[in-house]
C-alpha cells in the first residue's frame, strides 16, 4: 500500500480544499501552520497536505469548516489525531488533558486566542491537578474554529511549553461574513449508566459592512457510571515479631527500597483471634507460615494489595459555555475585535468503595496463600478480616471567564502592528465529605482473594453479604474536606512587523501576571465527634441502604459480590449537619488529593526579535525564520508551615531570566520532497504544588508524607528537529520526523525513611483517623521531596505519518467508486537520564492511530483506532516498596458518521458517533500485570444527533 502511495504521486488527485476567511483583529501567528479545513473529512485531509507543505516550522492545526462543526466530540480528542499527541482520560472515558512529544501536560503551554490562560479545575479522578495543566473538556468544540499545536517554537510564541504550545481560537463573525445560524442537538447513551445525556449548541452571527457580532451557547448534561477495582498500591507483611518466626530484616530481607527491607505495611495476629474458624483454636499461638503454606521468607516478600476493593462511581456533569465576539473594521488598514468566553461546570457524583482492610491491619490470619514468580499474591484467604464501606458524595463546581480585546493596524504594505490585552479568572470548589463504616472486628469474617480465574482483577468473596445493612457495623471515621482554588491571569501583548508577508522582521513585547491560590479546609475532627455522638454503633444500620445493582457488569469476570451497602445520605447529612460542618471547616495545611495549601504568583515580561524570509539556493526555495526571545520572571510563593504547633506562612521570593533562541527552515528539495530543520531552547516552570512549602500526606494513615520545595528551578531544554515529507498530490503524503530534547533541571522525587519528628509538625496537625493508627513522633514514615537533578534528561523520538486517498485504485475497479482513503501515524519516544532516576512519567514509548474513511453521496463514515503503549506513571518506590505504577497499554476504536441530504440546500445533517466500541477498560498495574493497581470500565457510548445551518 505504501508503494501505491508513492505511485499515486504520478496520478492526478483532487484537492478541492478551501481556505479560511481572514480573521479580524487577531494577533498574527508568527509562522505558517498546517491547517485541516473541515468541509468534509476528505477536504480536511487535502487541505492539511497543502498547508503542511507550505509551512516553515513543525506545526499542526485542525480548523472547522463551519461554526459549530468540529470533527470530534471533545477538544482533547480532536488534538489526539495529531502525531505525537497523547490523550489523558478520566475514569469516565472522556479525554481531559494532552501530552505532547514525550512530556506531561504541564509541559504544554495552552493559550486562548494567543493569550495565556489558567484554569482551576481538578483534572481526572484523584489526579489533584493544581499545576499548569489545562483541562480541555471545559471548552466545547462547538465554539472554536481552530486548534493549533506548535511543536517547534518561534520567538513570537509565549514561552513556557517545552513540549509545545496549543492555541485555541474561538469563532468570530467575519469567519463567515453574512447572516448565519448554526444549531446542533445530540443525545448520548452509555451502556454503563444506561441513561441518556443531551448536548447541544446554538451559534448566531451577522456581519454588516464594517461590523459583526457572534453569539454562541453550548451545553450538555452528561450522565455517567464507572465500576472498577482499586488497591491504593501494594505492600508486604511485617513479620518482625518473634512469635511469628523471629523474622528480621537480616533473615527475611523484605522486598523494598533497592531490593532491601521495605513494605511491612501490615501485621498478622500473634495468637488466634476469637471466631477465626478454619479449625484454629482461639488464643493459641499462631504460626502464619503453617496457616499460609509459605515459608517466612516467601511470606515476608509477598506483595499484597493494601486496600483491595470494588468501586462504584455514578454521577452527573452539567456544562454551559457562552461566547460573545464582536469585530469592527473601520477601514482596510484597521480592525478591532472583542472576545468574551464564559464557561461553568458542575459535577455531582457518588463514589462508593467496599474495602478489604489490609493496610495497617494487625490481626489478619493468612490461610492457604499462593504467589506467582514475582512474589505477587494470587490466591488465598484473609481470615479474621474486616471490610469497610467508604462513601464519598462529591460536589465539584468550576467556572472560567476570559475577556480579550485586540486590534490590528497595517497602514501600508511594509508595516503592521497587532496587540491584545486579556484577563481571565477561574474558580474551583470541591466539597467531599466521607463516611466510613467497618464490619465489626473479630466477627469471624473471612475474604477469599482469587486472581487465578483469568479476569482483569481479583475476585473478592466475603463470607457474609456486604449488601446487608443489618449486620454489625462500627464507626470508622467521618471526614469533612473542602478545597478552593482560584486562578487569575492578566496580560498584554504587542507585535510589530516590518516588511512584507514573506520577508520581514518582527519585534514584540509581552506582559503576563498569573496567580494561583490553593486553599484546603478540613473539619474532620468535629465531624468525627458529631457522628459518634449522633449515631451509635448499634444504630448505624438505620443509616445504610442496599447498594447499586449490576456491579462490574461490563467486566470480563463476575465479582465476588453482586452489590454492597451505601449510606442513606439524606438521613446521615441531617443527623450530623454535614453542610454546616462544610461551611465551618477551618483552614488546613493540606486537603483533598493531598494538595498543599498555598499561593503562587508569577509576573513575566518578555521581548523578542525575529527574522522571516524566503531565499533560493541552487534553484530550490528555502523558507526560514530565526530569532531570540528574552523573558524575566518575578516569582512569589507563600505556604503554611507549622512550627511548635503554630501555623505561620512562609514566603519565598525569587527572580530568573533567560534568552531563548529559535530557528526553523523548510527546504523544497524537489517538487514533491520537503526537508524541515529546527533548533531551539525552551523553558517550563516547575509545578506549583511541588514548590509550596507545606507538608501533605498521600495516605490517610499518615505513613507517606510529601514536603514541597519552593527553591525549584525552571526546566530548560535544548531541542533539535529534522523532518522529510514526500507529497503524492492532493491529500496524499508520507512524513518522517525526528526530534531530540535535552532537558536540564528536571526534577526527581526522592523518598527517605525517617521519624515523624523530621517533618517539623506536631501530632496535633493530624486528623483523628491518622492518630488512631498509633503514630507517634518516633514512628518511621516515608518522606517524599522533589529536587532538580544535575543530570540531563534526554528525550528522543520519531514521528511517521501516512495518509492517502484511494481513488486512484477504486476508480479503476469494476463499478469503481471514489471516496475511500486511509490515514495513519506512529510515534516512538525514548528517554534516558544517566546517573539519575529522573523520568518523564505518563509517557508511552509507542503510540499510533489507524484510520479509514469513506465520503461520497452525502455519506461520511470514519473509523479511528488509537493505541497507547504501557506508560510509567509513578516511579519506585511506592509505599516503601520497590515497584512502579504503570498505565497499561490500551487501544480504542471509535466511529464517526453523518448523512447530509440534498434537499433544502444541504442545510441539515444527521450524525452518529460510537465511542469505545470494543468496551476497553482503563487499567494501571504495579510493575507486574498480575498486580492490578486499578481498573475502570467506562463502557461504550453512542450519540445520535442533527445539525442545521441557515
Amino acid at each position: 500500500m505504501l508503494g501505491a502511495t508513492m505511485l499515486a504521486g504520478l496520478v492526478p488527485a483532487v484537492a478541492g480544499a478551501q481556505t479560511a476567511a481572514p480573521v479580524a483583529a487577531a494577533p498574527e501567528e508568527p509562522a505558517a501552520v498546517e491547517e485541516i479545513v473541515v468541509t468534509g473529512y476528505r477536504a480536511s485531509l487535502a487541505s492539511a497536505a497543502t498547508m503542511k507543505r507550505s509551512a516553515t516550522n513543525f506545526t499542526d492545526s485542525i480548523v472547522a469548516e463551519d461554526i459549530g462543526k468540529f470533527p470530534d466530540l471533545n477538544i482533547a480528542e480532536s488534538l489526539q489525531r495529531i502525531p505525537g499527541v497523547q490523550l489523558g482520560r478520566d475514569v469516565t472515558g472522556e479525554g481531559v488533558q494532552i501530552s505532547v512529544r514525550g512530556l506531561g501536560p504541564s509541559f504544554t503551554k495552552v493559550t486562548l486566542n494567543g493569550a495565556q490562560i489558567a484554569v482551576a479545575s481538578d483534572g481526572a479522578l484523584d489526579s489533584g491537578s493544581s499545576n499548569r495543566e489545562i483541562d480541555l473538556d471545559l471548552f466545547p468544540t462547538e465554539l472554536f474554529t481552530k486548534l493549533t499545536v506548535a511543536k517547534t517554537p518561534t520567538s513570537g510564541l509565549l514561552e513556557g511549553g517545552i513540549s509545545g504550545t496549543v492555541n485555541l481560537a474561538n469563532a468570530r463573525p467575519f469567519d463567515r461574513p453574512g447572516q448565519h445560524l448554526n444549531m446542533s442537538l445530540e443525545g448520548g447513551y452509555s451502556n454503563a449508566s444506561r441513561k441518556v445525556s443531551p448536548r447541544g449548541a446554538v451559534i448566531a452571527s451577522k456581519t454588516w459592512d464594517k461590523f459583526g457580532i457572534l453569539v454562541g451557547v453550548a451545553g450538555g448534561s452528561q450522565r455517567y457510571r464507572t465500576d472498577g477495582y482499586e488497591t491504593i498500591g501494594f505492600t508486604t507483611p511485617n513479620l518482625t515479631n518473634p512469635i511469628v518466626g523471629n523474622c528480621t530484616v537480616a533473615t527475611c530481607d523484605r522486598r523494598g527500597l533497592n531490593g532491601g527491607a521495605g513494605g511491612g505495611g501490615f501485621k498478622f495476629a500473634t495468637a488466634v483471634p476469637a471466631n477465626t474458624g478454619f479449625g484454629l483454636t482461639p488464643g493459641a499461638p499462631l504460626d502464619v507460615s503453617q496457616t499460609s503454606g509459605l515459608s517466612f521468607q516467601d511470606l515476608s516478600n509477598t506483595l499484597a494489595p493494601r486496600l483491595p476493593r470494588y468501586a462504584y462511581i455514578d454521577g452527573k456533569r452539567d456544562r454551559l459555555s457562552l461566547l460573545f465576539s464582536a469585530e469592527y473594521r473601520p477601514s482596510d488598514t484597521l480592525s478591532f475585535a472583542l472576545d468574551a468566553l464564559y464557561g461553568k461546570a458542575k459535577r455531582d457524583f457518588n463514589r462508593l468503595d467496599m474495602n478489604l482492610l489490609v493496610r495497617n491491619a494487625t490481626t489478619l490470619v493468612p490461610i492457604g496463600w499462593e504467589r506467582d514468580d514475582n512474589g505477587v499474591l494470587t490466591k488465598g484467604v484473609f481470615a479474621n478480616a474486616q471490610m469497610f464501606i467508604e462513601a464519598r458524595p462529591v460536589s465539584d463546581k468550576v467556572d472560567f471567564y476570559n475577556i480579550n480585546p485586540s486590534f490590528k493596524w497595517a497602514p501600508n504594505d511594509w508595516f503592521e502592528l497587532t496587540g491584545q490585552v486579556n484577563y481571565n479568572r477561574s474558580f474551583f470548589l470541591r466539597d467531599m465529605p466521607s463516611f466510613i463504616f467497618d464490619t465489626a472486628p473479630n466477627s469471624g469474617l473471612s475474604v477469599v482473594f482469587d486472581n487465578t480465574q483469568g479476569g482483569d482483577f481479583p475476585i473478592l468473596t466475603p463470607s457474609r453479604d456486604m449488601n446487608d445493612p443489618d449486620q454489625a457495623w462500627v464507626t470508622d471515621s467521618y471526614r469533612i474536606q473542602r478545597a478552593k482554588r482560584v486562578t487569575r491571569n492578566e496580560g498584554a501583548h504587542f507585535d510589530a512587523k516590518f516588511g512584507d508577508n514573506e520577508n520581514n522582521i518582527r519585534v514584540g513585547y509581552a506582559y503576563d501576571d498569573t496567580a494561583r491560590e490553593i486553599l484546603a479546609f478540613d473539619n474532620s475532627n468535629a465531624a468525627q465527634a458529631a457522628g459518634v455522638a449522633a449515631i451509635p454503633n448499634n444504630a448505624i444500620s438505620q443509616y445504610l441502604l442496599p447498594g447499586p445493582s449490576r456491579l462490574l457488569s461490563l467486566a470480563n469476570i463476575a465479582p465476588g459480590m453482586a452489590s454492597f451497602v451505601q449510606p442513606d445520605y439524606d438521613k446521615l447529612n441531617a443527623a450530623i449537619h454535614t453542610q454546616q460542618l462544610l461551611d465551618d471547616a477551618p483552614f488546613s495545611l493540606t486537603g483533598t488529593s493531598s494538595i498543599p495549601s498555598g499561593f503562587v504568583n508569577e509576573r513575566t515580561q518578555g521581548a523578542y526579535v525575529e527574522m522571516n524570509g524566503v531565499t533560493d539556493f541552487m534553484d530550490r526555495s528555502i523558507h526560514y525564520n530565526a530569532g531570540v526571545r528574552y523573558f524575566h520572571t518575578d516569582q512569589r510563593i507563600e505556604g503554611p508551615i507549622s512550627l511548635n504547633g503554630v501555623i505561620s506562612f512562609q514566603t519565598t521570593k525569587r527572580s530568573y531570566d533567560a534568552f531563548l533562541p529559535s530557528f526553523n527552515a523548510a527546504v523544497n528539495l524537489t517538487d514533491k520532497l520537503v526537508l524541515r530543520l529546527a533548533g531551539s531552547r525552551t523553558v517550563t516552570r516547575a509545578n506549583p504544588n511541588l514548590m509550596l512549602p507545606g507538608t501533605s500526606f498521600s495516605d490517610i494513615s499518615a505513613q507517606v508524607a510529601s514536603q514541597g520545595n519552593p527553591n525549584l528551578e525552571p526546566y530548560y531544554s535544548n531541542n533539535a528537529d529534522f523532518g522529510l515529507e514526500y507529497y503524492t498530490g492532493g491529500a496524499g503524503y508520507i512524513s518522517a520526523n525526528y526530534f531530540a530534547k535535552d532537558i536540564q533541571g528536571f526534577t526527581q522525587t526522592r523518598q527517605i525513611q525517617a521519624p515523624f519528628s523530621t517533618l517539623g509538625i506536631p501530632l496535633s496537625a493530624l486528623s483523628s483517623t491518622q492518630l488512631a493508627t498509633g503514630i507517634n513522633m518516633n514512628t518511621v514514615i516515608s518522606i517524599n521531596t522533589t529536587a532538580n537533578v544535575d543530570q540531563t534528561l534526554s528525550i528522543r523520538g520519531q514521528e511517521f505519518i501516512w495518509q492517502q486517498p484511494l481513488d486512484f485504485i477504486t476508480n479503476r475497479l469494476p463499478g469503481g467508486i471514489a471516496g475511500f482513503g486511509v490515514t495513519a501515524n506512529y510515534t516512538h519516544i525514548e528517554q534516558d537520564s544517566p546517573g539519575s532516576a529522573a523520568t518523564a512519567v505518563g509517557i508511552a514509548p509507542n503510540l499510533y492511530t489507524l484510520g479509514a474513511y469513506f465520503e461520497n453521496y452525502g455519506v461520511s463514515v470514519r473509523l479511528n483506532y488509537t493505541y497507547t503503549d504501557d506508560a510509567v506513571i509513578a516511579i519506585p518506590p511506592q509505599n516503601n516498596v520497590n515497584v512502579s505504577n504503570i498505565l497499561a497499554a490500551r487501544g480504542q476504536l471509535d466511529m464517526s458518521a453523518s448523512y447530509t441530504p440534498d434537499w433544502m440546500d444541504k442545510a441539515y445533517q444527521i450524525t452518529f458517533n460510537a465511542v469505545n466500541m470494543t468496551n476497553e477498560p482503563l487499567t494501571t498495574y504495579s510493575s507486574f500485570e498480575s498486580a492490578p493497581f486499578s481498573i475502570y470500565y467506562p463502557g461504550r457510548q453512542f450519540l445520535i444527533g442533527v445539525r442545521a445551518k441557515f
